[in-house]
């Protein structure tokens, strides 16, 4: 159960289920992260990531509410995962935990504006070499 600041490693092919005693943020310091979370989001209907599972890179932030149930796996077979678990402090804690949800949604609407702006440069591109074929002939 996670309660106080801590930092710990995850080693490849091991998992580790974590249970929250207080809100924080749990962040991903070395090598990916598979998390997996059960249930339907916070408790209350306020911020935090719904369940189903979650790819982390370092760096990346993943909010939990108390009495959070995750579990953790490294993403690749051969590499280690080292996170950090800082626990919110009050309101100023449950800014954090908003800060660091909105920042990771705000990465994948860029992710997935950048693959719209591809999609539209292959349309494009398809167009320009589209030719017409022969008028059918009517009779």
């Amino acid at each position: 159960m996670l309660r106080k600041q801590q930092c710990q490693t995850v080693d490849a092919g091991r998992a580790v289920a974590i249970r929250t005693a207080c809100a924080g943020v749990l962040r991903i310091r070395s090598g990916g992260a598979w998390i997996t979370r059960d249930g339907g989001g916070h408790p209350c209907g306020g911020p935090g990531p719904r369940g189903g599972d979650w790819f982390l890179a370092p760096g990346d932030g993943f909010p939990l509410p108390r009495g959070g149930r995750i579990v953790l796996e490294p993403r690749s077979s051969g590499e280690p995962v080292a996170f950090d678990w800082s626990p919110s402090r009050g309101a100023a804690g449950d800014v954090a935990l908003q800060a660091a949800q909105v920042a990771r949604q705000w990465r994948r609407v860029r992710r997935a504006g950048w693959r719209f702006g591809g999609a539209l440069v292959a349309l494009a591109a398809g167009l320009v070499r589209w030719r017409p074929g022969p008028a059918a002939r009517q009779c």
